[in-house]
């Protein structure tokens, strides 16, 4: 469920960033020790509560969908770079 006051939490930053860069739920469910089930809720909910698709399913592969890409060449990349320099700086 999404946290209504932060919209979403580093936990569902961690899944949704996991499957994007390994561009499958099934391999980031593998890597982060979850249930393949439980990541695909995770995105659902994201998807559900931004109104937008987060991802393009390619049968079991997934690419970010072109507006996220689009997000992530302007604007994410960097920022979450240095989120997690920062993460592993201040544990």
């Amino acid at each position: 469920m999404i946290n209504k006051e932060t919209n979403f939490n580093l936990n569902q930053l961690k899944i949704f960033h996991t499957a994007a860069k390994l561009q499958s739920f099934t391999r980031a469910a593998e890597a982060l020790c979850l249930t393949q089930p439980g990541v695909s809720k995770h995105i659902k909910d994201l998807e559900e509560y931004y109104g937008l698709s987060l991802f393009d399913r390619l049968g079991k592969k997934v690419i970010l969908s072109f507006y996220i890409a689009y997000l992530r060449d302007k604007y994410i990349s960097r920022l979450m770079e240095t989120f997690f320099q920062f993460l592993v700086y201040n544990p």
